[in-house]
């Protein structure tokens, strides 16, 4: 789009991107925003292709990911149910606790 042929309908679009940047509509008008200030960071284990030998090799954004309210596979109260089933069984392991586990 840089002959000459082209300038009118170049002039209009570079007009219309200033006119959509006022507005607030720029670079990313559909970025995804967090619903809350809370979130969850996914951490990676090593893999195949990250060793952990280079330290360069990393991702450059975590992915996160926000609660869902009134949504039954939020992932935060997915998170909420893995922690009290591993808390549990410190609960049963109590030496006051009806069915005592001796073991560790």
């Amino acid at each position: 789009m840089k002959d000459v042929q082209f300038e009118k309908t170049r002039r209009a679009l570079q007009s219309k991107q200033r006119d959509l940047k006022r507005k607030g509509m720029g670079n990313k008008p559909n970025a995804s925003a967090a619903l809350r200030q809370e979130y969850l960071e996914f951490t990676e284990r090593e893999t195949k292709t990250r060793s952990g030998n280079d330290p360069r090799n990393v991702r450059a954004i975590a992915p996160k990911i926000s609660a869902v309210p009134n949504d039954q596979k939020c992932p935060e109260k997915g998170l909420q149910s893995l922690r009290r089933k591993a808390t549990r069984g410190n609960e049963i392991r109590r030496p006051d606790a009806l069915f005592y586990s001796g073991s560790k």
